[in-house]
């Protein structure tokens, strides 16, 4: 940061620091910043505190340490870049009329650009610290989501694709036993269950197959969704999908991302509900994305499925990962016998 080269007028500047802080704090709640929350608000007390603090004195190596852990801090509670960009030009216009009056006060209008300038690099130089330690965290949670991901693939190759070939494999083996027997009937049962294994074998390796494409909302997010209900839809279950506003217009890879969550909370519901309806409806309005996906089957403590390092919906994770990182929420709400209702809400 470019050090001020009138000392008196910067530490002039920062001895106002408690005013500018209050009204920077009053307009950020006039905003409804997420940086007003209870758990993020001293934080950035403490942040402007030690930029204006620093237009007198150089705390270079301070500076940068702190805003390095609040941006990790801010990362994990899901305030976004955006939010912090906002909130600094906030304090950049909150204080500049401060600056202005010091100046006056001092007749000295011609350091304005100067001092400015200086105002300028501190406030900016911490968002560009904190963005690292956002940045570095994200690609945390990406690895882990995608790790998450991979593994349930190998899973799901292992327990089902493989277990549905072994049975085929097995209807074979024993229908020559019934061919050598004579019993022709029970001969073509075996061949009938061999078909049946065979086709839910097909079924689980396109599934996967799907899992696999970089951009399965490449022809739209309504038909990938309504291609992959069509895909894993069991007799005796029906999948409603409703599709409203342009989700179109959602950036092609995070659509990816909010279609994967979709598509898990639909195949949860699928594989461990036991429901005949399952609703999945999508909706993009006023910039907001929600997804509600509902059944009502046979529920689960969605607490005690948390907890429990083998629980059957691991999908669980990797959908409220994904939704972290893109800075949205996910909230499942499920009962022992009524049901489940997830719903993925963020704004793009």
């Amino acid at each position: 940061m470019e050090d001020c080269r009138n000392t008196t007028l910067c530490t002039e500047i920062a001895r106002r620091a408690d005013s500018i802080v209050a009204d920077y704090v009053a307009r950020l709640k006039e905003i409804d910043s997420p940086l007003v929350q209870p758990e993020v608000v001293d934080s950035v007390v403490r942040q402007a505190h030690s930029i204006l603090q620093s237009l007198a004195e150089n705390r270079s190596a301070e500076a940068a340490e702190l805003s390095r852990r609040i941006g990790h801090a801010r990362a994990v509670g899901g305030v976004r870049p955006a939010d912090s960009l906002r909130a600094a030009a906030l304090l950049f216009d909150t204080t500049l009329p401060v600056v202005r009056d010091v100046l006056i006060e001092h007749d000295a209008l011609d350091e304005f650009v100067g001092v400015v300038s200086v105002l300028h690099d501190a406030i900016y130089g911490r968002v560009l610290a904190a963005a690292v330690s956002y940045v570095n965290l994200l690609l945390t949670q990406i690895y882990e989501s995608h790790f998450m991901e991979r593994r349930r693939i190998a899973r799901e190759l292992h327990d089902q694709v493989a277990h549905t070939i072994a049975v085929g494999m097995q209807q074979l083996d024993l229908r020559s036993i019934d061919l050598s027997r004579r019993d022709g009937d029970r001969a073509d049962d075996r061949l009938e269950t061999l078909r049946e294994s065979l086709v839910e074998a097909l079924v689980i390796v396109r599934e996967l197959a799907g899992d696999l494409r970089r951009t399965p909302t490449r022809d739209g997010f309504g038909v990938a969704l309504h291609r992959y209900a069509d895909t894993v839809a069991v007799k005796g279950t029906d999948i409603r999908v409703g599709i409203d506003g342009d989700l179109e217009s959602i950036a092609l890879e995070v659509r990816d991302e909010l279609y994967f969550v979709v598509r898990e909370a639909i195949r949860n519901a699928v594989i461990h509900s036991r429901s005949g309806e399952i609703l999945a409806h999508v909706v993009m309005s006023d910039s907001v994305f929600e997804a509600v996906v509902e059944d009502f089957g046979e529920g689960f403590d969605p607490e005690k499925e948390a907890n429990d390092e083998r629980g059957t919906r691991s999908g669980l994770t990797s959908m409220r990962e994904r939704m972290e990182i893109l800075g949205g929420t996910l909230k499942i709400v499920s009962s022992p016998g009524l049901g489940t209702r997830i719903t993925a809400q963020v704004r793009l």
